[in-house]
């Protein structure tokens, strides 16, 4: 009886053994799919790819020693929305679900706006002046809830408000020019042709070989197209389809 209850024993204790190695393997933690902006906060990396160009490893290089960046990403969250989490109430469809601004961020700090308004001018930062400040929403009213201006505009803002103006203005005319081996959150990153600047706020994906190709932003004038001024949470792939880089950082 007691051999007959061993082996028994021994039976199911294979079985479950057997059961927990097959949920392992298929557990989704194995796998990290691609971020679903509209549904998650948290910053999740997606898995290596090959990199087409075969470059080195990037050298690591921080834009920003002195600490900054963390405050642009709280900011630029907090430029989003007042839960200043990653994410609001204001949902964006467009080939895919995005937080919109669902505040006016622009209009909460009178003194950073009219600071940033006459280094860029008025019609930078929203369509209009010191007195009326109007701007256009998705159902052609005008309105300021969610709204941030021309992208360098309201990225500089972003960096002005987070730094307290200490790092000074983004380059009007000069392009960026730092790498993007280096990119890392709280970085600014623009391209040209067609010009947008863009605040990082996480990467999403890397080459096998460390080069960022992916990072989640904030923005503005993006989203729904350049004209709007709809900021907003979305990914951006920083390369086009030869693995080429389209951005560049301000280092």
């Amino acid at each position: 009886m007691s051999k007959k209850l061993f082996f028994f024993g021994m039976a199911v204790l294979v079985i479950a053994l057997i059961a927990v190695i097959s949920c392992d393997r298929n557990s989704p933690l194995d796998t990290t799919p691609e971020l679903d902006i509209a549904k998650s906060s948290g910053a999740t990396e997606n898995p290596a790819v090959e990199d087409p160009q075969g470059r080195e490893p990037p050298v690591t290089e921080s834009w920003n020693p002195s600490g900054w960046q963390n405050a642009i990403i709280l900011e630029a969250k907090h430029a989003l929305s007042q839960r200043n989490n990653g994410t609001s109430s204001q949902i964006l469809n467009y080939s895919g679900s995005y937080y919109g601004g669902d505040w006016d961020y622009v209009g909460s700090d009178p003194r950073a706006r009219e600071i940033m308004s006459q280094h860029y001018g008025w019609n930078w930062g929203l369509i209009g002046s010191p007195g009326g400040w109007p701007e256009h929403n998705l159902t052609g009213n005008w309105r300021t809830v969610g709204h941030g201006g021309y992208c360098k505009f309201f990225a500089d803002l972003v960096q002005w408000r987070a730094t307290g103006g200490a790092k000074g203005f983004l380059p009007i005319n000069n392009q960026a020019h730092g790498s993007v081996n280096y990119v890392e959150p709280g970085d600014i990153i623009q391209r040209t042709d067609p010009d947008h600047t863009a605040l990082v706020i996480a990467i999403l994906q890397r080459y096998s070989n460390g080069r960022v190709r992916k990072v989640d932003v904030i923005d503005s004038n993006y989203i729904g197209g350049d004209g709007e001024f709809i900021i907003a949470r979305h990914p951006i792939t920083l390369v086009n389809s030869q693995g080429n880089y389209l951005y560049h950082t301000y280092h």
